[in-house]
């Protein structure tokens, strides 16, 4: 089950105005690369293109789902 989805069984969102889903997430890309085995070059570079593609922001220890849909299609 994706972490968002968990995150909303809990009810521990916050839906923003323009309906992007926003969570708590204190992790940084360093985290991030090291959880997926990878280095921080490619790690950054997708998720850099994942934010230029409008599909999430994170920043100040938060998460921010701007469409979760396309996001659980690209991970497919």
């Amino acid at each position: 089950m994706p972490l968002y989805r968990r995150v909303q069984r809990l009810r521990l969102e916050r839906r923003d105005a323009d309906g992007g889903l926003s969570i708590g997430f204190p992790v940084d890309q360093r985290h991030i690369a090291d959880t997926l085995g990878l280095s921080l070059v490619p790690t950054h570079k997708t998720l850099r293109r994942l934010q230029q593609l409008g599909l999430h922001e994170l920043r100040d220890n938060s998460l921010r789902l701007f469409n979760p849909r396309a996001l659980r299609k690209i991970a497919n």
